[in-house]
């Protein structure tokens, strides 16, 4: 699914969550980079998507530790009956018109459903299903699943992360 936004020029371009990802990982490349030139290259890097594993099927636990973080994966930290696990990224959140993905996006735009993640995903069915996402709904809920990521080098490799949900 592609959008249309708006950056600082006013000039529209197109935005996908594949783009916001490769986003990040050039951000984090580049910053790697300019520590190489300026002599800081030992020193260690936060890693935007680093895995935390001590949060399997604890998604409030995860959800306070990735805010104070600002970045990473709980790994498995949420669970859908048709789905299985799923990670809680903490993502990217792009302006007010709701752009990103992951915690970022959720605890601004839809802050009402941040510490109830499970009982948003416990309520929820598939409604549909591609190579890229599933969309879950349920009467009172919606809610995105991301099936892949892409690693430093841009290579596409399978995942399963919230990107968004929300309150109808």
């Amino acid at each position: 699914m592609r959008k249309k936004i708006s950056n600082i020029n006013d000039s529209t371009k197109s935005f996908s969550w594949t783009e916001a990802l490769i986003s990040a990982l050039d951000k984090y490349s580049q910053a790697k980079t300019r520590r190489a030139f300026t002599g800081m290259e030992n020193e260690k890097l936060p890693d935007p998507f680093e895995p935390f594993t001590q949060f399997y099927h604890k998604p409030i636990e995860a959800v306070k530790y990735l805010l104070e973080l600002k970045r990473g994966i709980a790994v498995a930290a949420l669970h859908h009956a048709e789905v299985g696990d799923i990670d809680i990224v903490y993502g990217e959140y792009h302006d007010k018109r709701s752009h990103g993905y992951g915690l970022a996006k959720i605890k601004d735009i839809h802050p009402e459903v941040i510490y109830k993640l499970q009982d948003v995903l416990n309520e929820c069915r598939v409604k549909q299903r591609n190579e890229k996402k599933i969309q879950l709904v349920a009467k009172k809920y919606k809610a995105a699943v991301q099936l892949y990521t892409y690693d430093k080098d841009k290579n596409k490799i399978p995942a399963k992360f919230l990107l968004t949900a929300f309150e109808q």
